[in-house]
């Protein structure tokens, strides 16, 4: 998994209720969690270059989600050329690893509305993306299941129901 606390969320939820510790305990597949809290675009590239090439394969999935910190940290961005970063690292991954399946979450609205037209704009164009994409093994998890106050902490992190709710996203995909 690649990405920010969308996947990296063990900070936010009690022992055993990360999105990472929901898909250890519900599959047999190896899991390896790269993501790191409070990363960005940028930040992605060093957590896939610690990827070994002996996972470029037809069995391979790798999760990515990122893209909101770079919102929420720049209150001016511009959201094309954002997202212009987003699809450079998508090709970045497939470049090292061409066999690959990639799984791409979109970003939910956090309890703070101030986000609410960068991500609604951001998910509009990461779902053309997908559709136009002809190339590459992707598949698509819109985290629209993400609807629930209590499917958030601190404002803007997955809790424990969001977990699930991701980590059985993910497993319907690889399983």
């Amino acid at each position: 998994m690649l990405g920010d606390s969308i996947l990296d969320n063990k900070k936010y939820v009690n022992k055993d209720e990360s999105v990472y510790d929901v898909l250890i305990k519900n599959t047999s597949y190896d899991i390896i969690n790269l993501a790191v809290n409070e990363s960005t675009i940028s930040n992605v590239y060093s957590q896939l270059n610690k990827i070994s090439s002996i996972y470029n394969n037809g069995a391979t999935y790798i999760v990515l989600a990122v893209g909101g910190n770079n919102i929420m940290n720049d209150k001016n961005v511009n959201l094309d050329l954002l997202f212009e970063k987003y699809t450079l690292l998508i090709e970045s991954i497939f470049a090292k690893l061409p066999d690959i399946n990639l799984i791409l979450l979109n970003l939910y609205y956090p309890l703070i509305n101030e986000y609410n037209d960068y991500i609604y704009r951001w998910n509009k164009m990461l779902t053309s993306y997908i559709n136009r994409n002809k190339i590459y093994k992707i598949y698509f998890i819109p985290l629209d299941i993400i609807i629930n106050k209590n499917d958030i902490v601190f404002n803007v992190e997955p809790s424990k129901t969001a977990s699930e709710k991701i980590s059985f996203s993910i497993l319907s995909i690889i399983k």
